[in-house]
């Protein structure tokens, strides 16, 4: 006969040996479902599929580790601007040709050639939709002079999927009272 010590010893080893397999068949489950498309979000599409994700806090804190590498970031558009700044039409890209998106929490532009779908897709986003954008983070081959707070680094974007269509209730623009009409100027300069 086993002592009382020796229970509780075998009890909580049992108790932590199934803690252990429920976390693992959580995770396979997780990684099915991702595989899948089950899960929230849709999957990665199979061509990307060895892009690395990058959170745009990474990006943002440290663009120069990721330069060159294939790398996709999921976050919540803020806006789009077809207005180049100089520096960035000397390094080649031309402002009828291409638009620059930003994802909030990251000041990297992300530049998109226009295109018929690129442009219908620019018409029905809306400010807090959550992206995913694929591509190659690379430099502007022109410095910013002037502007120091300009960001050096670029995403040069090959695919844009749209994960969610719903807006974040935290991000929907309340009126502002003693103006008269609303106004919803939030907007922030995309190349500070």
């Amino acid at each position: 006969m086993k002592s009382r010590k020796e229970m509780k010893r075998s009890t909580v080893l049992a108790v932590v040996a199934c803690f252990a397999l429920a976390a693992t068949v959580r995770q396979a489950c997780a990684e099915d479902a991702s595989e899948s498309g089950i899960s929230g979000s849709p999957a990665v599409p199979s061509k990307y599929r060895s892009y690395k994700e990058v959170s745009p806090r990474e990006l943002k804190a440290m663009p120069e580790e990721f330069e060159g590498d294939r790398i996709y970031v999921e976050g919540e558009f803020d806006g789009f601007t077809v207005a180049l700044p100089t520096y960035v039409e000397r390094s080649g890209f031309r402002t009828g040709r291409y638009v620059a998106l930003t994802i909030a929490g990251s000041t990297m532009p992300i530049l998109v050639e226009k295109d018929d779908e690129m442009n219908a897709l620019l018409l029905d986003l809306k400010k807090g939709v959550t992206l995913r954008v694929f591509g190659r983070v690379r430099e502007f081959s022109h410095d910013p002079n002037k502007d120091r707070s300009a960001p050096r680094f670029y995403l040069d974007c090959v695919h844009v999927q749209v994960v969610s269509d719903s807006i974040p209730a935290k991000n929907k623009i309340k009126p502002q009272r003693g103006r008269g009409k609303a106004h919803t100027s939030r907007r922030r300069a995309l190349f500070r």
